[in-house]
């Protein structure tokens, strides 16, 4: 095939599938990032030695994932998990879905390097 037939059914295909999909939202995520800057756990212990330093550490990342296309973002789903759970039961906090007891993991991974100037 050439590459003017091969962009041609291409652009048909996206036609199609464009026009077909469904409008209503099937997947959304929402991270919500605070730093406290005072380095302290929920509890009010610090995390870590060096808290004289100034050096925050409580980073709270709170995330959902909705799987189905009955989804709505509430104000009570938006707030603070306060007590620190991360399991699967706990996505209603950030978003309404009706699929959510059907997902089988969630998963979550983090990889954070710093990067050290020479001196």
């Amino acid at each position: 095939m050439t590459k003017a037939i091969v962009t041609g059914l291409f652009v048909i295909t996206l036609g199609i599938v464009t026009s077909t999909a469904d409008v209503t939202p099937y997947f959304q995520v929402l991270i919500r990032e605070i730093d406290n800057p005072s380095g302290n756990l929920l509890d009010g212990t610090p995390c870590t030695p060096f808290g004289f330093t100034g050096f925050g550490c409580n980073t709270l990342l709170t995330g959902g994932v909705a799987v189905g296309s009955d989804i709505t973002t509430t104000l009570l789903g938006t707030a603070l998990n306060t007590h620190g759970e991360t399991k699967i039961s706990n996505l209603n906090l950030i978003m309404k879905d009706v699929n959510a007891n059907a997902a089988t993991e969630f998963t979550f991974h983090s990889d954070i390097k710093p990067i050290l100037g020479k001196i």
